[in-house]
């Protein structure tokens, strides 16, 4: 396996467990460059036995993997538009044997395929006629895939009101177009939204609650969203980590607005965070 720049590869191995249970997992080639004790700890975690003595037979066997090979996949760390094909947690739409972070899709990816898109009309397209906040909702989920495409940037829209008015139902229904199982929460740190933001790149990302997030981080977190980029971070060589980049539109909801919301901590709205983080009534 390799990643869509080429610049990391991966064994894909499968074996039987000590419990008889067949099993899948991904070993870098980098790692067959030391002693190989970081991969012998990975296969005996994940259930594989075999002896002490047989180490070496082991590691000379993955050493010459590689060549012959039949199958080939690409795996990435992002979703939406990768090379040519679309990329969702849960499935690819183009090139089939390019997968999101494993060859096989986890059982718990953010995203799942339910029902037809006759019954999404019946069910919820037709719910939606005359609401105007759940038809911009919707708007917005479609749209996002098509961000790459048309060369628009990132940015979001915050649904503001009191308690029980249906600002995370109007979340749940925008996620009904790409299946996500679970709305993320505002209550998160920064490394955790650049994740999150990173699985929902092509994708309508919701964060529910904002309230729950710490209003000092909430300007920060608008401009990352909007600008589209990590932190720029640096490894143990003191080189540059990757960064880790999206193109996505997102929805939130607060019983605040951005600006009263960050006024809570002594912040002044800056037009820059309002642009990219529009409240929306």
């Amino acid at each position: 396996m390799d990643n869509p720049d080429q610049t990391q590869s991966s064994l894909l191995l499968e074996f039987k467990t000590f419990q008889g249970h067949i099993r899948k997992d991904a070993i870098l080639r980098s790692d067959l460059a030391g002693d190989g004790t970081v991969i012998v700890a990975t296969l005996l975690g994940r259930g594989y036995s075999f002896k002490r003595k047989q180490k070496g037979q082991l590691l000379d066997y993955l050493h010459g993997l590689g060549i012959g090979i039949s199958k080939k996949y690409i795996v990435t760390d992002t979703t939406g538009w990768v090379i040519k094909s679309f990329v969702m947690p849960h499935k690819t739409y183009g090139d089939f044997d390019l997968r999101f972070h494993d060859v096989d899709p986890s059982p718990d990816a953010l995203t799942e395929l339910r029902g037809s898109i006759e019954d999404w009309k019946h069910d919820v397209g037709t719910k939606c006629a005359g609401n105007s906040r759940l038809i911009f909702a919707i708007g917005v989920a479609f749209a996002a895939p098509l961000l790459t495409v048309t060369g628009m940037e990132s940015g979001g829209f915050h649904f503001v009101g009191g308690t029980s008015q249906g600002k995370t139902t109007t979340l749940k229904i925008a996620t009904s177009v790409t299946g996500e199982k679970q709305i993320p929460s505002w209550r998160t740190t920064t490394n955790g939204l650049e994740s999150v933001a990173t699985s929902h790149s092509g994708l309508m990302l919701p964060l529910d609650e904002i309230g729950q997030a710490d209003p000092r981080e909430i300007g920060n977190a608008a401009y990352m969203l909007g600008n589209g980029q990590s932190k720029t971070r640096m490894t143990k060589k003191l080189t540059n980590q990757k960064t880790k980049t999206w193109r996505l539109l997102f929805l939130s909801s607060g019983e605040l607005g951005m600006a009263a919301y960050l006024s809570q901590a002594g912040i002044v709205q800056k037009g820059g965070q309002e642009v990219r983080m529009c409240d929306v009534p």
